[in-house]
């Protein structure tokens, strides 16, 4: 008697965006950093950033781009399709129409919001067809066990309006994030700045905006108080080989022939602990947050840490066909053969410009010390 054949079908429970990191989202900077993120992604030109006005039952934090928007359709087979990644198997795919380096690779960004928010409501209008759709995601039922079935749990689907031609040009998005986690009240101020620190696009394309409360992200962090800015203010001697310098930044290649640019810098005073260190950005974004390269107990002139502050562009790290970047862009696989070079060069630099700035300071302290008569 022959056996009948038998399938197996793979199934994934509503609870899997536990899983896939989305905890890591609690705070409410990275959560909303990847919704700016695939508004670079939707060609926006614009992203507002409306905080909540204060944290009672009705308090909602909203991201709102002018991007091409989802049809109905992309909304189901993109949005709702949980790891769907708009690069495929390119790490080097650009967008439609402004021909921009994808930033998403996970498939997991678009549900940033759960880790800040119990509820997620997104309405979106098609630049393509003027379709509007809003529908919401309740993390509550989504954990439920509906959401295990092959076909997955029905969406709540709060308005559908079909193709218009005249709504076309309000074309967008917005994510509206409700039943706030958020404990404590942010200042637009201090939401600005963590903002700039985790991205230079609003500083290098001139049609990508980023506003909170109306307020544009400030263009550099806060320079002032600055002493020494390298590779500007090496001196002949100290000047590293096969260094080019570029509007203030260093191109370096690494050992792997990768190329990277940088520039470090050094505080007259300390400065305070986040800003410590040397920020890794890879196609604009946040890939690493400040740190030293991983150098531990026995560093020169260790209390030099105290006021240096960096940042790397290393585009290559995101390009690579293995994603080696954590899910909240803060941390980046340094046992990776692709980033060891990186992290070598880090430490040497590290080490080398700690003695340069000791010795720059050790030799104003002794102009200062010598009586002039």
């Amino acid at each position: 008697m022959t056996n009948p054949k038998r399938s197996l079908r793979l199934t994934f429970h509503g609870r899997i965006i536990d899983h896939l990191g989305i905890q890591m989202y609690q705070s409410p900077f990275a959560a909303v950093a990847e919704l700016v993120s695939n508004a670079w992604d939707a060609d926006a030109e614009l992203v507002e950033i409306s905080l909540p006005v204060n944290l009672e039952n009705s308090a909602e934090l909203r991201i709102k781009d002018n991007g091409v928007g989802m049809t109905f359709d992309e909304c189901q087979e993109c949005f709702l399709n949980v790891g769907w990644c708009r690069r495929g198997s390119n790490p080097n795919e650009q967008t439609g129409e402004k021909n921009r380096p994808v930033l998403g690779r996970k498939g997991i960004g678009k549900f940033a919001g759960f880790g800040i928010a119990a509820l997620i409501q997104v309405e979106t209008i098609s630049k393509e067809t003027g379709e509007k759709t809003i529908f919401e995601l309740d993390s509550n039922e989504l954990r439920s066990g509906k959401y295990v079935e092959e076909s997955g749990g029905e969406i709540n689907v709060l308005e559908y309006l079909p193709p218009d031609i005249s709504r076309k040009q309000t074309h967008g998005t917005s994510i509206i994030l409700n039943r706030l986690k958020i404990t404590k009240r942010i200042s637009v101020d201090q939401f600005s700045r963590s903002m700039a620190r985790r991205f230079l696009l609003h500083q290098r394309a001139e049609d990508f905006r980023i506003l909170v409360d109306q307020q544009a992200l400030p263009e550099e962090e806060n320079l002032e108080g600055i002493e020494y800015k390298f590779p500007r203010d090496y001196t002949t001697i100290e000047k590293p080989d096969g260094l080019i310098v570029h509007n203030e930044w260093d191109i370096e290649e690494l050992s792997n022939n990768r190329k990277i640019k940088w520039r470090i810098f050094f505080y007259h005073d300390p400065i305070e602990e986040e800003l410590r260190g040397i920020a890794v950005f890879s196609k604009g974004k946040l890939a690493q947050k400040p740190f030293f390269f991983n150098l531990s107990g026995g560093l020169g002139r260790q209390h030099g840490q105290e006021y240096m502050s960096g940042q790397i562009e290393a585009d290559y790290i995101d390009e690579l066909n293995e994603d080696i970047i954590a899910t909240e862009r803060q941390r980046i696989n340094w046992e990776h053969t692709e980033t060891m070079p990186l992290e070598e060069w880090g430490q040497k630099r590290i080490k080398t410009l700690l003695r340069i700035w000791h010795g720059y300071r050790f030799s104003i302290c002794k102009k200062k010390l010598t009586p002039f008569w």
